[in-house]
């Protein structure tokens, strides 16, 4: 007796194999999309506290940077603080107010939080650009406001005891160094 020959059931059917390979064509075109979209500046919030964070690698053409504009009667705390990852600019008011500018360069794993507990959030602009801004629902705190250059590689922080308008007017004419 010649044995019983059986065909093998197929795993898929044939009109599922190109529907199988289909998707994997979709998912294969979207794998750097979504790679885009989980790298660069990232945005994370808790109940207490809103995170930056940057994840890759980026080119960043080091620049400092200082203010363009301030409201008068301000006196240079501390000599700017230029360094490789960034740079901070101090001034103070006669009432010992602070008024800060914190520029961050894009590197990898870079990682910042600022404590938002009794400050409103709100999005607006600086220069075009979208902008987080921080409003303090409780005295003695100062509104902040943080966005990125166009090429996103330079993270940007302004605080000061002004009104809204006055702290975006500030953002508005942070300037680089020459």
């Amino acid at each position: 007796p010649t044995p019983e020959v059986r065909e093998r059931p197929k795993i898929l059917p044939q009109s599922r194999h190109w529907a199988a390979a289909a998707a994997m064509l979709v998912l294969l075109l979207l794998v750097p999309t979504i790679r885009a979209a989980m790298l660069g500046w990232q945005r994370n919030t808790d109940e207490f506290c809103a995170g930056y964070s940057y994840s890759g690698q980026a080119e960043v053409q080091r620049q400092d940077y200082t203010f363009g504009w301030l409201p008068e009667g301000l006196t240079e705390y501390a000599p700017p603080q230029h360094t490789d990852s960034g740079g901070e600019v101090l001034y103070v008011d006669s009432e010992g107010w602070f008024y800060s500018l914190t520029y961050t360069y894009a590197s990898e794993d870079f990682e910042t939080f600022l404590y938002t507990v009794g400050y409103e959030y709100s999005v607006t602009q600086v220069n075009g650009l979208a902008a987080d801004l921080y409003i303090p629902t409780v005295p003695d705190e100062s509104p902040g406001i943080v966005w990125f250059s166009e090429d996103e590689t330079t993270m940007f922080i302004v605080s000061a005891p002004v009104d809204p308008d006055t702290l975006i007017y500030m953002a508005e004419h942070v300037i680089p160094v020459s």
